[in-house]
């Protein structure tokens, strides 16, 4: 634990969110290439894609580590203060990707407000509401924390695979319902981050083997399905509520937990680490600047624009936090 600007911060976790965001903008550059077999980045794409798979299971995870640690939280209060924070994000962001969708991207935009009522204003915007939804359920978390860990384990693996199941069931039995929807992964994962660390005491070699094997099963099941233009999304082994995205999100945690950081660089990841909520919000609009720029300039092929991408989409959209965060009222919520 690290003291950084008065405030008493959690460096590996610091670390584990700047790593899980730059993994998401790695899961939605990738994401242009990896469902395309005659593309030239097919297949860096999907390892790619399949290596990152775990970043949107990681914020939960922290999220519940962080705050089920924490019982003097008065839960009324604190749940009010971060879903007000939350619906202000959703809000701006909101408004921002209806105003880019619309006269940059010239998308018609006769089903926002449909889809702005549904939580998914912009396809990546998801992950607030469902982040809304953890807060709301605080209090029950709180509760059922009071019991012993290996029943919360218990009940989130059981669940996962239950989730499995019944998207199997549907594709064998063609039927239209299912429980497999993306909208369970956040109090899923947000109880294990906070029962994960208790229940388990792998060293980091044990970590690090199973977190390279999911990856790469992810990676070469991704690949083959779609190299035989197989779509059956309830079985793709990439979704976040699947067995090996849970096994690879559960190994990072461990992993990232036991890193040591040296303080030199505490500072600034503390800095950038504040950046990760406006990163993750503006991530996509960089994301089409930079491919729109990168295919302008031209002379790039596909594995190099990939592997460009990422890492400046990840500089500009952390530049552009830092400075919108200098006006008050974006600091209040950013």
């Amino acid at each position: 634990m690290d003291t950084t600007g008065g405030a008493t911060r959690l460096a590996w976790m610091d670390l584990g969110r700047c790593i899980a965001a730059i993994c998401v903008i790695a899961i939605h550059v990738s994401g242009v290439f990896c469902k395309d077999s005659s593309a030239s980045a097919f297949y860096l794409a999907n390892i790619v894609n399949g290596f990152s798979r775990f970043s949107v299971p990681a914020f939960f995870m922290f999220s519940g580590y962080l705050l089920c640690g924490r019982p003097t939280l008065k839960p009324t209060s604190y749940v009010f203060s971060k879903v007000v924070g939350l619906v202000k994000v959703y809000l701006f962001a909101s408004l921002a990707y209806y105003l880019f969708d619309r006269f940059y991207q010239r998308q018609d935009m006769k089903s926002w407000p449909v889809d702005f009522l549904a939580g998914h204003a912009h396809f990546h915007l998801w992950f607030i509401p469902a982040l809304i939804a953890v807060y709301f359920f605080y209090p029950l978390f709180m509760r059922i924390l009071d019991e012993d860990k290996k029943y919360v384990f218990v009940f989130v693996v059981v669940s996962i695979i239950l989730i499995n199941l019944s998207g199997v069931m549907v594709v064998a039995t063609n039927s239209g319902t299912s429980f497999q929807v993306e909208s369970s992964l956040g109090p899923l994962y947000f109880l294990l981050g906070f029962c994960a660390d208790s229940i388990f005491r792998f060293s980091k070699k044990i970590c690090w083997f199973i977190f390279l094997a999911a990856s790469f099963a992810i990676a070469a099941i991704s690949t083959l399905m779609a190299a035989r233009a197989v779509d059956i999304p309830l079985l793709d082994p990439g979704l976040y509520t699947g067995v090996l995205v849970f096994t690879q999100a559960l190994a990072f945690f461990m992993m990232i937990k036991d890193v040591k950081i040296q303080a030199t660089f505490l500072p600034l990841l503390s800095r950038v680490a504040k950046l990760i909520l406006g990163i993750y919000i503006f991530h996509h609009a960089f994301m089409v600047f930079v491919f729109d720029a990168l295919n302008h300039i031209g002379g790039f092929s596909q594995s190099e624009i990939v592997i460009l991408a990422i890492p400046l989409v990840f500089l500009f959209s952390a530049l552009f936090t830092a400075a919108i965060r200098k006006i008050n009222f974006f600091s209040s919520f950013l």
